[in-house]
């Protein structure tokens, strides 16, 4: 019996005990170690991949910041250029402009490529021909700014005034510190600056041609005594200078006292039509001076102190 009992106790120990082919087993551990190294292989590949890459972006990253950061920095060359030269020299600008110099040093710029404005420094004395364009044309002279549209005119600076002649076109000259104190000149204008105030030498050069005749009264012949002698009197030259009348309502009067000056839209008038009139005079001086040749006539606007230019009453029936 107990030769009985030990071999079914061994029986019951190797009970679960399997056999197996050991170059199976042996094949197939090695499949699976070889799948495993192509696995790290893949892995390593594809990690130096990525980091090849990524160091390519940097590298061209700062390649892009450091172009961007020279072409920010460096200051534009020969932008603007400095002349200096005696009477009868002139340059020709960029845009076709020229600058006579009667003497002069002017600062200009020698290319108008990402500018906005076409600006020039004058010190003494020059005559300008400016090309028409989209970009203003300034010349700083002195105390003073010119806005030129597109003209022809003559700046002459002593040590204390700067006279300015506009021979074609329109131009605007208003203090630098006090743009506000200004006048537009209009072809044949001649302007004086002196002392902060702008003086017409047009009207004076009128009145010095006609003092002479508005000092003598018109003579009347003798008449018999029955009649009463009617007293005659001097006979007052008109001062001033010769304008179109649609540059004075629009470009001068109404331009300038936008709030309280308007244009009755039913009135048709000749912007063509001459008229002489003293443009250093205040507005409603002006305004009546037109009123009283029949040109135009006014009515009470909306608002206190406000007028309506309407045509005359002959005219408006």
């Amino acid at each position: 019996m107990s030769k009985l009992d030990s071999i079914l106790k061994q029986n019951a120990e190797i009970k679960d005990f399997q056999v197996y082919d050991t170059q199976v087993e042996w094949d197939l551990f090695l499949e699976k170690v070889e799948n495993s190294e192509k696995v790290e292989s893949t892995k390593t590949e594809s990690t130096k991949i990525f980091t090849f890459y990524n160091f390519l972006r940097s590298v061209a990253a700062i390649f892009v910041l450091v172009f961007f950061c020279i072409w920010t920095l460096k200051k534009p060359e020969n932008i603007r250029n400095t002349f200096e030269a005696a009477a009868g020299k002139s340059i020709e600008l960029v845009d076709g402009s020229t600058i006579l110099s009667q003497g002069a040093t002017i600062n200009y710029p020698t290319t108008f490529a990402e500018q906005n404005t076409r600006t020039i420094y004058l010190e003494g004395n020059a005559t300008f021909d400016v090309k028409k364009s989209i970009l203003p044309f300034y010349v700083y002279a002195g105390k003073l700014k010119v806005d030129v549209i597109g003209t022809k005119f003559d700046i002459v600076q002593t040590k204390d005034t700067i006279n300015i002649e506009n021979k074609e076109g329109t131009v605007k000259v208003s203090e630098i510190l006090n743009p506000k104190n200004a006048v537009t000149l209009y072809q044949g204008d001649k302007f004086q600056y002196i002392n902060g105030q702008f003086k017409n030498l047009n009207a004076i050069e009128v009145t010095k041609d006609t003092t002479e005749f508005t000092k003598k009264p018109v003579e009347v012949s003798p008449e018999p005594k029955k009649k009463e002698i009617k007293e005659t009197k001097p006979v007052v030259a008109e001062t001033g200078s010769t304008y179109k009348l649609g540059s004075v309502l629009k470009d001068y009067i109404l331009k300038q006292n936008k709030k309280v000056v308007k244009i009755d839209k039913k009135f048709k008038y000749d912007p063509e039509m001459r008229v002489k009139l003293n443009l250093n005079l205040p507005y409603q001086e002006l305004i009546n001076n037109l009123k009283n040749k029949g040109i135009i006539d006014t009515q009470p606007g909306d608002c206190e102190g406000c007028i309506i230019i309407t045509a005359p009453k002959s005219l408006g029936k």
